[in-house]
């Protein structure tokens, strides 16, 4: 009804034969699911003018349209007939329940009135039933719709303005002054985003047209609502201008999400004029050190991933009672939203959707790195239909395991066995979990039924779903890990094979090549396998803390700025050390620090290690990871206060355990001080190493 009447059936339209007997289906169509009598359908179809043979006329119409439809369709009840249609099956009561839906959140959030608004509006195929618009039954529908049309467009237009989007709207708003000029809230709407894109005297001129136009056509001025705007605009009325709380160089607007631990929210940029999201941890989580933890973990860990599908982040940082995360504004929504309002995706859409997502998971994985919170609302969408990974807040390092007991809840559909186990989260979650994302996103339905969503048992009783389909999600989510596919890589080519008609049986699982190049990145633990190239700097670092004397409990690593001083310790001292004393060698626990010292031509890593009795004659402190930063003139030490001034009024001669204290008790000292301590330190041992 949204354009020319048309019907169409496994997305082909079907004939439905010339004018007055498709004005017999339009006319069932705008009483879908009641009864329409024929009475009704003959002063419908021939008004006053109706022949004696109008009701068999009718019969032929009626019979043509059941054989064209199928006899199920258009069911004969007394004193008429009833065309049967589903929810969404007739394009004008869709458009208008989500416009209804719309206006209910226009308040609370304008973006997901948006994304209502332009699905409703994404429907129109042209004027409402453009065909037959000048039969005299049908006018008053088609002016009505028209009418809702505009409305649906002027609410689209404020919440637009609502979400600071005014320079966009220039253009758009142009074109529909152009086509309906005497519709004076869009002249009000160009007003107002000319003045808040800093373009006032375009604002004043364009009033000026406003008023030509009205006058010329009507004879009359502008209404009061238009003047009133164009007085404000001459004042420069403070209250036109964009509202928005500041929040650290950012204008933060209307909620756009809500999770269980943040709020997310639209913000503006004014130095960039860059659109961005900003997630606001609850106030009452923000103390909370398990929390706090987890916020840090997030916001280091999607800083380390680049991808092109991982949502980007810009800033983040902390304040009393609260922490922020400022991220890629990405208005399309998110993969849930698009579920809700559209349905289910075609298989073209969900093969790049799934490898675009997997793509970022198979960078991830190779860092080290598991999201384990992969859903459809973690799936996001820039204006192009790009998908892009987020929110990476319960992501854990494998290296740190993942072993915290997930129970079911909210999320429990998108929960791996393994987590509900208490077993630490792998790649093999993820894949799990993707493998439940693309059932949802190519069915609209979730894997498991509502009753049985702790029962991890997948539910494939949609027999719309394409058997090489299914078997790609069974062994997505095998229970068992290891039964699973061995890599997203292969997740991925499965699916796009099984979509497109080329299913084959999956090969025996391959390893795909790391690639060790890191780029500037410092190497870590995690990437020891990867770190060549320093075979001998590691067995000369590893032995020196092998020894038993006391200058070997203390060792710097000089050198100038990016030679790899940081990678040495992380990916060489630290897995060797290790290893020895796997082997009952050396330390038992090595701790070194995550970052190195620099000045401006040298810097220094600082290790430290905890002897047990046999090895030496005195203990170092426990917990003694340090974190040092000569740039900034101060040191951060997790030793505790007791420890260390245990460890100073120890007896021993060595000039390493004094200038270890003098530099930790420094705190806030010139560089100069922090220097020569590290000039001491490494003049403790043959060679300077």
């Amino acid at each position: 009804m949204l354009g020319p009447v048309a019907v169409l059936a496994a997305g082909k339209p079907v004939r439905l034969g010339g004018p007055k007997q498709r004005l017999v289906m339009a006319v069932l169509i705008l009483g879908a699911n009641r009864v329409v009598s024929a009475e009704r359908l003959i002063e419908q179809v021939w008004g006053d003018a109706a022949p004696e043979t109008a009701r068999g006329t009718l019969q032929a119409y009626i019979s043509r349209l059941r054989k064209a439809l199928g006899s199920e369709r258009i069911e004969a009840r007394a004193p008429g007939y009833v065309l049967q249609a589903e929810r969404d099956e007739v394009d004008a009561d869709r458009f208008e329940r989500l416009v209804v839906d719309s206006q209910r959140r226009h308040e609370s959030d304008p973006q997901a009135a948006v994304r209502l608004l332009d699905t409703a509006l994404s429907i129109w195929r042209g004027a409402a039933v453009e065909d037959l618009a000048t039969e005299p039954a049908l006018r008053a529908q088609a002016a009505r719709l028209d009418e809702l049309r505009l409305t649906a467009i002027g609410r689209r237009v404020e919440a637009k303005l609502a979400l600071g989007r005014h320079q966009d709207l220039v253009p758009e708003l142009e074109r529909l002054v152009r086509e309906h000029p005497l519709r004076e809230p869009f002249w009000a709407a160009l007003l107002l985003a000319l003045y808040r894109s800093d373009r006032k005297a375009e604002a004043l001129a364009t009033f000026e047209r406003a008023r030509g136009t009205v006058g010329e056509q009507l004879g009359v001025d502008p209404s009061e609502m238009l003047r009133r705007l164009h007085e404000r605009i001459l004042r420069q009325d403070p209250e036109l201008d964009q509202k928005g709380r500041r929040l650290r160089g950012y204008e933060v607007h209307e909620r756009i999400g809500e999770g269980a631990n943040a709020t997310v929210y639209h913000a503006i940029q004014p130095t960039l004029k860059r659109e961005v999201a900003v997630k606001v941890i609850h106030r009452r989580l923000a103390n909370q050190p398990e929390f706090v933890r987890r916020f840090e973990q997030e916001a280091q860990i999607i800083a380390r991933l680049e991808h092109p599908h991982i949502v980007p982040l810009y800033d983040y940082w902390r304040e009393p009672d609260s922490a922020y995360l400022a991220m890629r504004y990405l208005p399309g929504g998110s993969l849930k939203q698009y579920l809700e309002t559209k349905g289910p995706l075609n298989p073209a859409e969900a093969v790049r959707i799934v490898e675009q997502v997997g793509s970022a998971l198979a960078l991830a994985h190779r860092q080290g790195v598991v999201h384990r919170d992969v859903r459809p609302a973690n799936i996001l969408f820039d204006d192009d239909g790009n998908a892009y990974l987020s929110d990476f807040g319960i992501a854990v390092e494998v290296s740190a395991g993942g072993g915290a007991r997930r129970r079911p809840g909210d999320d429990a559909h998108y929960i791996a066995p393994e987590q509900v186990r208490g077993e630490s989260a792998t790649p093999a979650t993820d894949i799990y979990c993707l493998g439940l994302v693309l059932h949802e996103a190519l069915t609209g339905r979730l894997t498991w039924g509502e009753a049985r969503a702790t029962e991890l048992e997948p539910d494939y009783a949609n027999p719309a779903t394409p058997e090489s389909v299914r078997e790609v999600v069974a062994r997505a989510t095998e229970k068992d890990p290891a039964a699973r596919y061995p890599d997203m890589a292969s997740l991925t080519a499965a699916f796009k094979a099984a979509v497109e008609g080329g299913w084959v049986r999956p090969t025996p699982p391959t390893s795909i090549a790391r690639n060790p190049y890191k780029g500037l990145r410092p190497f870590d633990e995690a990437d020891a396998s990867d770190f060549f190239g320093r075979q001998q700097l590691t067995a000369q670092l590893v032995s020196r803390l092998s020894e038993t004397g006391n200058a070997a409990r203390f060792i710097a690593v000089v050198g100038p700025s990016g030679c790899g001083k940081s990678s040495a310790v992380r990916a060489g001292l630290v897995p060797g050390s290790r290893s020895r004393s796997s082997k009952g060698r050396c330390c038992a626990s090595p701790s070194v620090t995550r970052r190195a010292c620099s000045t401006s031509s040298r810097a220094a890593a600082v290790a430290s290690c905890k002897h047990s009795s046999k090895c030496c004659r005195e203990t170092a402190p426990s917990s003694s990871l340090w974190s040092t930063s000569l740039r900034s003139s101060s040191l951060w030490s997790l030793t505790s206060d007791a420890a260390m001034r245990s460890w100073r009024r120890s007896p021993s001669p060595c000039p390493i355990r004094k200038a270890a204290f003098g530099w930790w008790s420094r705190c806030g000292q010139t560089s100069t001080t922090a220097r020569s301590c590290t000039r001491a330190s490494a003049s403790c041992w043959p060679g300077g190493q």
